[in-house]
């Protein structure tokens, strides 16, 4: 016989209740899976209709009896200050509750409030655990008393949502964790992750079937963890967030500083790029977004003077590190008219570093950019990777550039570490707009107090400020240390431009299908003439094609793009990148082209082939008459005229002459400016003569034609 008393707690697949009440005929429970107070009733009968079926099942719990704890006195007197509450609120709303919710109820509690000095929030929390305990007195206790009763064994973990007892680990069990934890420890982060670990350790727990057993028979995921942070050191946790190399770094003994070795300014320079958290728009169409530009810096360690700079979308790119060295020749007109009280030395130009610190990045370690520093006398120092902590300069002025834009760029385009950052949407700046602001960071930066400059006694001597170029003041007209002077500005793009060698033919100097000349030398004038073919080294600018420098008989030379071939003027004032664009897609134009000519050419093949062999099916059998071929020819001129005759007749009578050709029209003679083509007239646009000054030339070739 089925027996429902208070207390018992009846599971079903949604259901999970705890009854408060019995009566005659009525059974009142509380809901388990509510947090908050949820008392429903129901008919005794419906209850043991559902058990009977097995739509719920009654689970049996044990049941700790106070009497038998050892409980301290403190712990006594809370117990009886709660069991009094609870009697309070028993008496009023007991034995099933269900007018506790009600909104007349609220008097009620608030006086049993007043009168036990208790808070609301601690009166809730009393009867939502008495009730879903099923009125056991021993809820009432502080839970921490409990705790000693609870026996864990080792290797436990907390019971599964199920109901069903934790995975107990065994030595065997230790063995297996400790491989995997290892192994996760070990590798780098890109090799074995967490989730892979774990995905291995459970293949060791499946059986012959490759089945994996009911959970508690296999460590958790969460068990996986708690383990590997138990017995992990912190430095091998660590390691395992970034590497051993930097963890190693990061803890080192600081015996020094980053100016130590370092012997006055551009003794050595940092050099490094970065990508900016800010997204542009084209120039062209302020709507287009082209993504984050890239910024270059170069910064002299001793006096932290940003003396290069550069900003583009060239990444890892030789041409974004030469237009850096070309900081050191520019001398920043623009940026000083923006700044026209700017201090001495605010951006110095004219030197060259001895030593440069860089990372191992493809546009620092190619094999152009090792040439560039042969050429131009500098030592490069590579610091390892993932060690960012040896060109620190560099990647703090990175984060000082970042934060001090970060407040401005909000909703105009700043890149933001989040999900519902609409950066490419509200984008408004162009590239030369960043790029002034880049600019002009750089005087900020070069004429501001930098804490990071060892402030020396003879720098409070004579009053230097802590400031880059007060610095390199200091260092140039106190200390005399002056750095290393470009003294041919010539010579130094010489050794940034790319060098490759290039043929001579009898347009000039042939580089890329670029055909360039210089008037002033014979020699290679004569070399031209004698079409020699001969290979000379050349300098490209990438920046542009308007001219190169070229190699003879020891002495470098300027050679200009030959504007008078049509077929190259176009490309005046276009960079290399962008001729070198042209000229694919006219090879791929090209190579359609051909293949069209091709295809027309195999049309006309088949066609008269086909008339060829039927022609000498239909004279097969009889040889050609060759002695009478003048007569026979004048016959068939005869005949021919006679069958021209007549198609200029037909055609007279299908003339439809509402359209006559004026004859005024037929003799008019024809303009310079027009070529006829049968029945068409095709313009020519306008002559040499009368075109456009601005479609000319640069200033320079003109001044160079002007000296011949």
């Amino acid at each position: 016989m089925i027996e429902i008393r208070k207390g018992m707690r009846l599971k079903g697949t949604s259901e999970d209740w705890r009854i408060i009440n019995v009566s005659q005929n009525r059974v009142t429970v509380v809901d388990l899976n509510d947090p908050r107070i949820k008392v429903t009733q129901f008919f005794y009968a419906d209850i043991i209709s559902k058990v009977k079926t097995n739509r719920l099942k009654i689970i049996e719990e044990n049941i700790i009896v106070i009497q038998n704890l050892n409980l301290s006195e403190e712990i006594k007197r809370k117990f009886r200050e709660r069991k009094k509450i609870i009697d309070m609120a028993e008496k009023i709303f007991g034995p099933d509750y269900l007018e506790i919710k009600k909104h007349d109820s609220r008097k009620i509690i608030q006086k049993i409030l007043d009168e036990t000095n208790i808070s609301i929030y601690m009166f809730w929390r009393l009867l939502n655990r008495y009730l879903k305990s099923g009125k056991k007195d021993y809820s009432l206790l502080d839970q921490r008393s409990l705790c000693h009763y609870k026996k864990r064994s080792s290797g436990g973990g907390r019971n599964l949502s199920n109901g069903n007892s934790n995975f107990k680990r065994k030595e065997e069990d230790n063995v297996r964790l400790r491989k995997w934890m290892n192994k996760y420890l070990t590798a780098t982060s890109k090799e074995y992750t967490l989730e892979y670990c774990y995905i291995k350790l459970q293949d060791e727990y499946r059986d012959s079937n490759g089945n994996l057993g009911e959970p508690g028979t296999y460590p958790s995921m969460r068990q996986f963890s708690y383990f590997i942070n138990t017995y992990a050191t912190p430095e091998q946790l660590e390691a395992k967030k970034t590497s051993m190399l930097e963890m190693r770094n990061n803890k080192r003994l600081l015996k020094g500083d980053v100016n130590e070795g370092v012997y006055g300014p551009m003794d050595l320079v940092e050099i490094d790029a970065h990508e900016v958290d800010v997204s542009l728009v084209s120039n062209n169409d302020h709507h287009l977004v082209v993504g984050r530009p890239i910024i270059y810096y170069m910064i002299d360690r001793e006096t932290r003077m940003i003396v290069g700079f550069t900003a583009s979308f060239d990444n890892n790119a030789v041409i974004a590190m030469n237009r850096v060295y070309e900081c050191l020749i520019d001398p920043k007109s623009e940026l000083l008219m923006r700044h026209p009280n700017a201090p001495k030395y605010a951006i110095p130009y004219g030197i060259l570093p001895e030593r440069v610190m860089t990372d191992n990045g493809s546009d620092f370690v190619s094999k152009e950019a090792r040439r560039c520093a042969r050429a131009l006398g500098i030592n490069f120092c590579f610091s390892p990777a993932g060690v960012a902590s040896l060109k620190p300069i560099v990647e703090r002025s990175f984060g000082t550039f970042e934060k001090m834009i970060d407040p401005m760029m909000h909703k105009a385009g700043l890149i933001k570490k989040r999900h519902d950052s609409d950066h490419h949407k509200k984008a408004v700046l162009t590239i030369d707009q960043f790029r002034i602001m880049a600019e002009d960071f750089v005087y900020f930066h070069n004429t501001t107090i930098c804490e990071g400059i060892p402030y020396t006694k003879d720098m409070i001597d004579y009053g230097i400020k802590q400031t880059p170029c007060d610095t390199w003041r200091h260092c140039v007209e106190n200390k005399g240390q002056h750095p290393r002077q470009i003294e041919d500005f010539d010579a130094f793009r010489i050794a940034l431009y790319k060098h490759k060698k290039a043929s001579i033919t009898r347009y000039g100097i042939l580089v890329d299908t670029m055909k360039y000349i210089d008037l002033r030398n014979r020699k290679l004038e004569e070399m031209c003439f004698l079409n020699e073919r001969e290979k000379i080294e050349v300098a490209i600018n990438p920046a542009t094609v308007n001219y190169i420098y070229y190699f003879l008989d020891g002495v470098w030379s300027r050679a200009w793009l030959n504007p008078d071939l049509k077929s190259q003027a176009s490309f005046i004032n276009m960079s290399v990148a962008e001729a070198e664009a042209y000229r694919k897609k006219m090879a791929i134009q090209k190579r359609e082209a051909l293949q069209e000519k091709r295809n027309q050419k195999s049309e006309f093949y088949q066609k008269h082939e086909k008339t060829i062999l039927n022609a000498k099916r239909e004279h097969s059998g009889k040889e050609n008459d060759t002695k009478h071929i003048k007569t026979a020819r004048e016959k068939e001129k005869l005949i021919e005229q006679k069958k021209l005759g007549q198609k200029n007749i037909a055609a007279d009578s299908n003339y439809d002459g509402n359209e006559k050709t004026n004859s005024n029209d037929l003799n008019k003679p024809l303009d310079e400016n027009t070529v006829s083509d049968e029945n068409t007239f095709i313009d020519k646009g306008p002559t040499l003569d009368n075109a456009d000054d601005s479609t000319s030339f640069d200033d320079d070739y003109m001044k160079y034609m002007e000296d011949l």
